[in-house]
């Protein structure tokens, strides 16, 4: 629709502007309703990723971003057909919001899967007409452009690859290997019992970061999808895997392998040593808190 008022570069970064304004009231909405300060919402705002991506660059995820976030808000309010609807529209702009349905979805509920399968069934209609594998579009071209066919995509593939036998460790694997943690994750966030009202944004930011973390984007502005979940889940390490993406910024298409590599370690290996420590420090905490309960008790 943008393009009916104007094709410029400059409508085009207005009209991700306005989406941005829609992610930001949601999030401030978001907060208020658990009962945390709506200022939060400027660790999104005033992210230089979001900043640089959106404002700068015009990227069209700031509209997957505005429908997560709509979901989010949608699951809070109970609203099941409308997380439905709003997730299946984020996944149609991009295709990773998917692996938020299972942090989404209320166990034995019918409502939510079946508005979101509607909404993606109503939206592939119009292009059907040319053909089931042609709506597609450019996807298989993208798998073999990306090197997701090769492997050299995914970094913990390059780690397994470069200190146990090179190309000899094959790509396929690693799929099974990343499908099943997938899988694992999933099947944890769908069966685990809500201890708190915001859970279920915890388990989608789990979700989001694993898979970000297996596909390794050569992009930084495919990290802007977890900024967001900063605002309720601000650690150290989340908030320095989204801002360290922009040292992708040296890539390009056809780069080395290797020179790929040492970029993807500049973000991964900083990102999993403060999560480990991040870890650490939470089982003492816990430690330290059912110790003080049984002395408490006696």
């Amino acid at each position: 629709m943008t393009t009916r008022i104007s094709e410029s570069v400059t409508w085009m970064k207005a009209t991700m502007l306005a989406f941005e304004a829609v992610a930001i009231w949601a999030l401030a909405q978001l907060l208020a309703s658990f009962g945390l300060s709506r200022q939060r919402v400027l660790i999104y705002a005033w992210h230089p990723l979001i900043v640089w991506e959106f404002a700068g660059s015009g990227h069209v995820d700031a509209v997957a971003i505005a429908l997560i976030t709509l979901a989010l808000l949608s699951r809070r309010r109970n609203a099941e057909a409308l997380v439905g609807i709003t997730l299946a529209c984020a996944t149609l702009v991009k295709l990773f919001p998917l692996v938020l349905f299972p942090a989404l979805y209320k166990r034995w509920s019918w409502k939510m899967p079946l508005a979101f399968a509607i909404t993606v069934v109503v939206a592939y209609l119009p292009y059907l007409s040319v053909g089931p594998l042609s709506v597609l579009g450019f996807l298989p071209g993208y798998v073999t452009e990306q090197g997701l066919a090769s492997g050299e995509q995914f970094y913990i593939l390059s780690v397994a690859r470069k200190f146990v036998g090179g190309a000899s460790v094959p790509t396929t694997p690693f799929l099974i290997f990343a499908l099943m943690t997938m899988t694992g994750i999933s099947a944890w966030s769908l069966f685990k019992d809500e201890q708190h009202v915001h859970s279920y944004i915890k388990r989608a930011c789990i979700l989001a970061t694993v898979v970000i973390v297996l596909f390794a984007p050569h992009f930084s502005w495919y990290f802007a999808w977890l900024v967001p979940f900063l605002c309720f889940v601000p650690l150290p390490s989340l908030f320095y895997l989204t801002a360290a993406s922009f040292v992708l910024y040296r890539s390009w298409l056809g780069d080395k392998p290797e020179q790929m590599f040492w970029l993807n370690t500049a973000i991964y290996l900083p990102f999993a040593m403060l999560l480990g420590i991040e870890l650490l420090a939470r089982s003492l905490r816990l430690q330290l808190t059912g110790q003080t309960q049984k002395e408490t008790s006696l």
